[in-house]
C-alpha cells in the first residue's frame, strides 16, 4: 500500500493545469491611395478576410488519416523497424526505447504468461487514461517534467526486479499508475499534429490502438526470446536480475540528464546578461537630439559627422533610404569643409560605399584608411571584413579580423573572427572567440550583446544544435524584444516542430518591422492549404520588390520568395537573372550557394554542380554550402562524393 501512494504521489504531484491560448493577429500587406507600401492588422483589407478560419480549415485538411497515426503510435513506441535505422542506413536507437525498455520489464517480472499479460493489461489501461486525458486538454503537464518521471518510474520498477523482488504488493495498481505517466508521454507527441476538434477523438483511438499494436510486436518478439533462454541452465537465474540491473543504470541516467533540463535545477546559462538592462532611447529620440546640436552650428564638423552617423545606424536597423540618403549627404557636405583630419567621415564614407554594394570602391577607400591614423586603422579594416566578406573573399577578411583582435582585443572584433571562422568550418576555433566575446562584452551595450546572441544562436542553429541555440536566442530576447532574433526564434521553434509556436513569434516579428522574409516564413508554415499559402507569398513577393526598390539592400529575399514559387518557371527565371545581377556586386559563398539552389530547383544540375563548386573555392564550408554541395552531387548520381560533404559537415 505505501508503495502504491508513493506511486500516486509521482505522477500527481507534478500535474499542473494550464492554458496556453493563442492570440494570433491577421496581418496583411498592401499599397493604399498614394501607391505607397502599408500594413494593417484584423481587418478586411486582406483578400482572405477570414484568414483563421482558413488556416483552421487547412489544420483539418492536414490531418493525418486514421491508418497513418495508427502507424505514428506502432512507431512512437519503437516497433517499425525504420524507427531503429537512420535515413542513411545507419542503425540508431529509436525515440521510443524507454517505453521498450518498461515493457521488456514487464516481461521479466516473471510469474507466467497469465500474470505478464496482467500487467500489460494494466500498463494498456493507465496510458489509455492518461492519454486520452491530457489530448482532450484535461490535464496539462510540461512534457520536461514527464520525462523524467517516466524514466523515474523505469528505474524504480527495474531496482524491483533487479533486487529479484518479482511479485511487487500493489503491483497491478502500480504499474496502472506507470502506465498513466507513459501515457502523459504518448499525448505530447500526438499534440505535435496540431488537430482540430472535430478530429480528436479519432486520431486517439486509432493512436492509442497504434501503440497497443506495437507492445504486442514487441511482447511477441521478447515472449519467445525469455523461453528460450530459460532453457539454458547457466542464463536462466541471471536474465532477469542482469537485463533490470542495465536497465536501472540507463534509466537513472536518463533521470539525471532530464532532471538537469528542468528550470528548478538549471544553473544560469553562460549566455545570460549579466548586466542591468537599461531600456535604450529610441531611434527618434537619438536623432532628434543630434538634430538639435547639428541646428545649433551647422558648420560644426563633430555635430556633421554624429548626425551622419546616427543617421547611419538607423538606416542599417530600419533600412530606412531616407535616412541613408540624409546620412551620405551630410557625410558629403562634411568632407569637402574639412578634407583633413577628418577620420570620422573617412569612415563613414567607406561604410556607406559598402552598404550601397559598390564594394571595389569600398575596398580601395578601406587601403588608404588603413595607411592612415590609428582610427582609421581601426574603422578601415572593419569595412574591409565587410566587403570581403560580400565578394566571397574569406581569408581576406580573416586576415583583417586577425588582425583587429591584435589591435585591439574587443568583444567585437572576436565577434566578426568568430563568424568568419565559422564560415570557414573551423568549428573549434569560432567557439573559442565567441567565448572571448562574451567574457568581454560590458554594461550598457545593448545592442551589440543583443548581436553577439543573434549571431552565436545562429551558429548553433546552423550547426543543428537547436536546445542550445533556443537558450542563446532567449537570452537575447530578455534584453529587449527585437525583430532578428524574433524570426530566428521562429525558425527554432518551426525546427523542433512547434508551428503553432513558431506562427505566434513570426506574428509579434512583423509587428515590430514588417519584413518580407516573415511573410515567406508564414506562408512554409501554411504549406498545406493552398490558398493561404499563396496568399502569404504573394504578399511576400510584394513586400519583397518593395524593399528592392526603397533600400539598398540586395535582392536574395526576393530571390527566395521567387524560388518558393518556383512552379512557375517565370518565377525561377526571375530569380536566376536576380542573382546574376546580385553577383556583378556581391560574389559570395552565401550568394553563390543559394544560385545554385535555385539552378538545381529549375533542374539545371551542371550549372548548380559549378555554383557550389566555386562557393567551395572560396572557402566556404558552412553547413549549408555542404548540405548544398551534397545534394548536387546526389542529383549528378555521384552518391560518394555526396557522403564525403556529408561526413564534412558532421565532422565540422
Amino acid at each position: 500500500m505505501r508503495i502504491t501512494l508513493l506511486f500516486v504521489g509521482l505522477v500527481f504531484i507534478p500535474l499542473l493545469l494550464t492554458g496556453h491560448p493563442l492570440d494570433k493577429a491577421k496581418l496583411s500587406v498592401f499599397k493604399n491611395e498614394r501607391g505607397i507600401l502599408s500594413v494593417k492588422f484584423n481587418d478586411a483589407e486582406i483578400p482572405n478576410t477570414q484568414i483563421e478560419t482558413q488556416i483552421q480549415q487547412s489544420k483539418s485538411e492536414k490531418v493525418p488519416t486514421f491508418g497513418k497515426t495508427l502507424i505514428l503510435g506502432v512507431g512512437h513506441i519503437g516497433a517499425l523497424p525504420e524507427e531503429w535505422v537512420t535515413e542513411e542506413g545507419q542503425a540508431q536507437w529509436p525515440e521510443g526505447l524507454d517505453h521498450i525498455l518498461l515493457v521488456v520489464l514487464l516481461a521479466l517480472s516473471g510469474g507466467g504468461l497469465w500474470k505478464i499479460l496482467k500487467r500489460v493489461t494494466g500498463f494498456t489501461l493507465g496510458h489509455s487514461l492518461s492519454l486520452a486525458a491530457a489530448t482532450l486538454g484535461w490535464i496539462a503537464i510540461p512534457s520536461n517534467i514527464v520525462e523524467v518521471f517516466i524514466a523515474l518510474s523505469i528505474a524504480a520498477l527495474a531496482a524491483f526486479i533487479a533486487a529479484g523482488k518479482k511479485d511487487i504488493r500493489g503491483g497491478f495498481s502500480i504499474i496502472t499508475l506507470t502506465g498513466f505517466l507513459h501515457g502523459l508521454g504518448f499525448a505530447n507527441a500526438l499534440k505535435e499534429l496540431n488537430l482540430p476538434n472535430d478530429k480528436i477523438i479519432s486520431a486517439l483511438i486509432s493512436f492509442n490502438l497504434g501503440v497497443e499494436l506495437g507492445q504486442i510486436i514487441i511482447l511477441c518478439v521478447l515472449i519467445p526470446t525469455l523461453w528460450m533462454l530459460t532453457r539454458i541452465r547457466f542464463a536462466k537465474a541471471f536474465t532477469a536480475p542482469a537485463t533490470a540491473a542495465v536497465v536501472m543504470i540507463l534509466a537513472s541516467f536518463w533521470t539525471y540528464e532530464r532532471t538537469q533540463e528542468l528550470e528548478i535545477f538549471r544553473t544560469e546559462h553562460w549566455s545570460a546578461y549579466r548586466f542591468p538592462i537599461i531600456p535604450p532611447l529610441q531611434g527618434e529620440q537619438v536623432i532628434s537630439r543630434y538634430e538639435a546640436e547639428y541646428k545649433r552650428d551647422p558648420a560644426n564638423t563633430l555635430a556633421i559627422n554624429s548626425l551622419a552617423q546616427v543617421l547611419f545606424s538607423a538606416y542599417k536597423k530600419t533600412g530606412s533610404l531616407k535616412d541613408f540618403e540624409r546620412a551620405r549627404s551630410l557625410n558629403t557636405a562634411s568632407l569637402q569643409q574639412q578634407k583633413l583630419l577628418n577620420s570620422s567621415a573617412k569612415c563613414l564614407r567607406a561604410s556607406l560605399l559598402e552598404a550601397e554594394h559598390r564594394f571595389s570602391e569600398a575596398i580601395l577607400e578601406t587601403q588608404t584608411l588603413i595607411q592612415g591614423s590609428k582610427q582609421e586603422r581601426e574603422c578601415g579594416l572593419v569595412t574591409q571584413i565587410s566587403a570581403a566578406l560580400a565578394i566571397g573573399d574569406l581569408n581576406q577578411a580573416a586576415i583583417a579580423a586577425n588582425t583587429l583582435v591584435m589591435m585591439k582585443p574587443y568583444a567585437s572584433y572576436y565577434l566578426m573572427r568568430a563568424n568568419i571562422l565559422e564560415a570557414q568550418g573551423r568549428q573549434q576555433e569560432s567557439d573559442f572567440d565567441l567565448e572571448k566575446a562574451f567574457a568581454r562584452e560590458e554594461a550598457g551595450e545593448t545592442g551589440f550583446s543583443q548581436k553577439l546572441r543573434f549571431i552565436t544562436a545562429r551558429i548553433y542553429y546552423q550547426r543543428g544544435e537547436i536546445d542550445e541555440a533556443l537558450q542563446v536566442t532567449n537570452s537575447g530576447l530578455q534584453i529587449a524584444e527585437n525583430e532578428n532574433l524574433l524570426i530566428l526564434k521562429a525558425d527554432i521553434l518551426n525546427a523542433k516542430k512547434d508551428y503553432i509556436g513558431a506562427q505566434d513569434i513570426l506574428y509579434r516579428a512583423f509587428e515590430l518591422r514588417p519584413q518580407s522574409g516573415i511573410l515567406r516564413r508564414l506562408a512554409a508554415l501554411n504549406h498545406q492549404s493552398d490558398e493561404i499559402y499563396r496568399h502569404y507569398l504573394e504578399q511576400a513577393e510584394l513586400l519583397a520588390r518593395a524593399e528592392v526598390e526603397t533600400s539598398t539592400g540586395h535582392r536574395m529575399e526576393l530571390v527566395r520568395v521567387l524560388s518558393m514559387k518556383g512552379q512557375s518557371s517565370n518565377k525561377l527565371t526571375e530569380a536566376i537573372e536576380l542573382i546574376k545581377k546580385e553577383l556583378d556586386v556581391r560574389k559570395s559563398a552565401e550568394v553563390m550557394t543559394v544560385f545554385s539552389e535555385v539552378l538545381l530547383q529549375k533542374g539545371n544540375s551542371v550549372q548548380a554542380f559549378h555554383a557550389i563548386q566555386t562557393a567551395l573555392q572560396m572557402g566556404g564550408r558552412s553547413k549549408e554550402v555542404l548540405q548544398q554541395a551534397a545534394k548536387v552531387e546526389i542529383a549528378l548520381g555521384n552518391k560518394s562524393r555526396a557522403f564525403l560533404y556529408v561526413s564534412e559537415r558532421v565532422t565540422n
